[in-house]
């Protein structure tokens, strides 16, 4: 890790994606501001679009509290439309103005190992992005879709209380965008999805962990 400064930009395609990814590990990283290195983290949620159980206003909003968690901040939508086929070009240059902000050093996107469509051209649009920035590190996180997910980096963590906190944010728009799939969002999965990837990770110290395929 950077001793200085680290600035690390989180992209999720939905609300929830983030916290249920790398929630875990981007409170790790936080940590590092106990010992004075300043730790800058922005969110950038590809989209917003309401539906029957939320609101736009809503869904920002709790997107805003989710990243006050971690002193993050929330930078605008990509106001890109949920379930379609996104253009690929338009994904990477939103990711591509979210890096000319943020200037990152680290960045946390979708696994390409993933079920669904939008997950994986957020993860293309990603990687063809950082192409361009002196980014040190690409982390590719694990989703309730994940599909032949190789994780190859594991971080490791003691508490699930934040990461829950943040999900409980977008308990409503998690519960409708998974309701009537196998896939399933539930504090005790995550708990027991935490539990085993610190097993995988056993010679790290910490009760839980995330997993990573890291770039």
């Amino acid at each position: 890790m950077p001793t200085k400064k680290v600035n690390i930009l989180a992209i999720g395609a939905h609300p929830g994606d983030i916290e249920l990814g790398c929630a875990g590990a981007l409170e790790k990283y936080i940590a590092l501001r106990n010992v004075g290195i300043e730790v800058n983290i922005r969110f950038l949620i590809m989209t917003c679009e309401p539906d029957k159980h939320c609101s736009a206003i809503t869904i920002t909003e709790r997107a805003e509290k989710s990243a006050d968690l971690f002193g993050a901040k929330l930078l605008s939508f990509g106001g890109l439309k949920k379930g379609k086929l996104w253009n690929a070009k338009h994904i990477a240059d939103v990711i591509g103005d979210a890096m000319d902000e943020t200037d990152p050093s680290i960045v946390f996107t979708h696994s390409g190992h993933d079920r669904f469509e939008d997950h994986r051209s957020v993860y293309k649009a990603t990687m063809s992005a950082q192409t361009s920035f002196l980014v040190d590190a690409v982390y590719c996180y694990e989703s309730p879709a994940a599909v032949a997910f190789c994780p190859n980096h594991y971080i490791k963590f003691n508490s699930l209380i934040m990461k829950l906190k943040a999900l409980a944010c977008h308990a409503q728009i998690l519960e409708s965008f998974f309701v009537g799939t196998f896939l399933q969002v539930s504090p005790e999965l995550i708990q027991l999805k935490a539990r085993v990837r610190a097993k995988e990770a056993c010679r790290f110290l910490g009760r839980y962990a995330e997993a990573f395929e890291l770039s």
